[in-house]
């Protein structure tokens, strides 16, 4: 936590244009993170395998429905005053 804490102290003592461009980089970089992350879990075994093994075997059972039957439900639903969600 100290690393933390000096960079956090480091990055309140930068001037508005430096921050803005640590800003810009940390997005950029936050989503190269989030690419990495995505590839891995993608692997073969990683969780997106078991989510997907158990999305098919759902829909082979017959225990889903078209996208646009789901949506014209939720958007009928989104208009009944009577609708609770829970």
């Amino acid at each position: 936590m100290k690393r933390l804490a000096a960079i956090q102290k480091a990055i309140e003592e930068l001037p508005r244009k430096e921050f803005w461009s640590l800003v810009k980089w940390l997005d950029e970089r936050q989503e190269i993170v989030w690419d990495e992350e995505m590839e891995e879990d993608a692997r073969p075994g990683g969780p997106l395998d078991k989510l997907f093994d158990q999305a098919l075997a759902e829909h082979e059972a017959g225990l889903t429905i078209p996208m646009e039957e789901f949506l014209r439900g939720r958007a009928k639903s989104s208009r009944d005053p009577q609708r609770s969600d829970d």
